[in-house]
């Protein structure tokens, strides 16, 4: 009876990892059908590196920098 214990979670480990292994694959394919359809009508994938920030103090003229230059 043991023995079946042990086949029997041998199995399902097996059973998650192959479960784990095809979702990354389906995604994985998916991604790269989505980057084939950018690249076919031109698109660019962009990313925001850094979400903005709010600024108290109003940008303007940097008048020294502008001087010197």
């Amino acid at each position: 009876m043991q023995d079946w214990d042990v086949q029997y979670n041998n199995l399902e480990e097996q059973v998650q990892e192959r479960r784990e292994k095809n979702e990354l694959y389906a995604e994985k394919r998916d991604q790269s059908q989505i980057a084939d359809s950018m690249d076919d009508r031109g698109l660019m994938n962009v990313v925001v590196a850094q979400q903005p920030t709010l600024s108290y103090l109003p940008a303007g003229p940097k008048r020294l920098t502008n001087t010197v230059l």
